[in-house]
């Protein structure tokens, strides 16, 4: 618990002052996934605890940063209808994440094919992150016939 704590605190923080945001999400995306699906491979226990400790730490650290993104990317209105949006996608999530786990897991007869399911969809997630875009500038040049702005070019 006191390493994810620490990873809540200086991830977002080193996301902030770098401006790195999307590459960070990234790889706190892909050290969760390394993290889980070490825990199901390693023969040690203790050693899996420590591995599911970097993926838990992970997850909890990824969500500040994660929450940029959509006011960052889009335009008020519509970082809210996105905010939204995510927010059922994960409401979804949470009644279809044990389901589906249950189901792979009964379907290979392998325990350990729920946390490599996880981590599967953890990397597609790192990888969707890397995919983003920050919105395009708007630059603005005075228009002497409407006496006002206006928007010619989209950078």
């Amino acid at each position: 618990m006191a390493f994810a704590l620490l990873a809540a605190w200086l991830i977002p923080g080193l996301a902030d002052r770098t401006q790195y945001h999307r590459a960070i999400a990234c790889f706190t995306l892909l050290v969760c996934a390394a993290g889980m699906a070490a825990s199901v491979g390693l023969a040690s226990p203790a050693l899996a605890i420590a591995a599911l400790c970097f993926a838990a730490a992970g997850f909890i650290a990824v969500q500040p940063v994660f929450w940029t993104f959509p006011a960052s990317m889009l335009a008020s209105s519509a970082a809210a209808g996105a905010i939204a949006l995510i927010n059922s996608f994960g409401a979804v999530g949470g009644f279809v994440a044990p389901v589906v786990r249950n189901w792979i897991e009964s379907a290979s007869q392998s325990p350990a094919a729920g946390l490599q399911l996880l981590a599967a969809t953890t990397v597609l997630a790192a990888l969707l992150v890397v995919c983003l875009r920050p919105r395009a500038a708007v630059v603005r040049i005075a228009d002497s016939a409407s006496g006002g702005d206006s928007p010619l070019m989209t950078v």
